[in-house]
């Protein structure tokens, strides 16, 4: 019987050095059939044409604007057809063996719609000891829906039910969007200690000075109204959990002077009858196990 294919993918935008890196660790993967698709966000430090000199087989998309990180992931994934679709950032790269465990589990669970990849510090574990011997041998599996866009893996299905990522700006929690929606469709989501991912950490750069800007405080605080409202069902729990993101929001104010996660609140509050068009309430007990964060920054 064939096996499933299966599909990573991730946005990039002027990072040639480490996308060529993850490309590299991606044809290392001992499983077979992979798709890889890349949408670049208009680099101009050549990583599209590396991409198409070293790795012709990579689907490549071109875009020809900056999306940002979210809707062009989107793109990407709207150009997949893998059964089962892995989410990765450009600097993150699963375990040699971690594709064969996760479509093993996938296939004998068919309730399983989201695989939950651990994820290890590629400087402490690629970096310096150059194999993934000091990897945990020990197998353990938990129940769990948070999730990072590093390292995810979730059925077809589920976007093709409930549509993409949502597009709410680039701190949106977008990966707690696709538990809801595996949730939603009665799948359960479960990290494995030997499913991983390797993930450079960016303390420089411009992953981290996005970290620090104001646009990530603003985006940030308004997608964390925009998720309640489209997927926490209409309960004293969640007008509770409003009104202390509304006193965060406030106490930011006085506590550091600034204004940005004010500014998400306002902005949140003038679009949010765009997103109550798309409400698709979960029950209490499923927003309980999403473990959204209070403090806006999703961290």
């Amino acid at each position: 019987m064939d096996k499933p294919l299966v599909s990573f993918f991730f946005a990039t935008l002027n990072r040639k050095d480490v996308v060529q890196e993850t490309l590299e660790k991606l044809h290392e993967q001992e499983y077979r059939p992979i798709e890889i698709i890349v949408a670049d966000n208009c680099s101009t430090d050549g990583t599209p044409e590396m991409i198409e000199k070293q790795f012709p087989g990579v689907k490549l998309l071109r875009l020809t604007r900056n999306h940002g990180a979210i809707a062009a992931r989107n793109i990407a994934c709207a150009n997949s057809k893998g059964k089962y679709v892995v989410s990765i950032d450009d600097d993150s790269f699963p375990g040699k063996e971690a594709i064969v465990r996760m479509v093993s589990e996938f296939e004998k669970d068919e309730k399983l719609g989201l695989v939950v990849f651990d994820i290890y510090n590629y400087d402490v574990h690629i970096k310096h000891y150059h194999d993934e011997a000091h990897i945990p041998d020990e197998r353990q599996s938990i129940e769990k829906y948070n999730w990072s866009g590093c390292g995810g893996a979730y059925r077809r299905e589920i976007f093709e039910t409930h549509g993409y990522w949502e597009e709410w700006g680039r701190q949106a929690p977008f990966e707690s969007s696709v538990s809801a929606k595996a949730m939603l469709m009665g799948y359960t989501g479960k990290q494995f200690s030997d499913i991983y991912v390797f993930h450079h950490w960016s303390p420089v750069g411009d992953p981290a000075t996005f970290r620090r800007s104001e646009i990530a405080d603003i985006t940030a605080c308004r997608s964390t109204l925009f998720f309640a409202v489209k997927f926490f069902p209409m309960n004293s729990v969640t007008l509770i959990f409003l009104f202390k993101l509304a006193w965060i929001t406030v106490f930011h104010v006085f506590d550091t002077w600034r204004f940005t996660l004010l500014k998400g609140w306002f902005s949140g509050w003038l679009k949010v009858h765009y997103v109550m068009k798309e409400r698709i309430p979960l029950s209490q007990q499923q927003v309980n196990n999403l473990s959204i964060s209070l403090n806006a920054k999703g961290r």
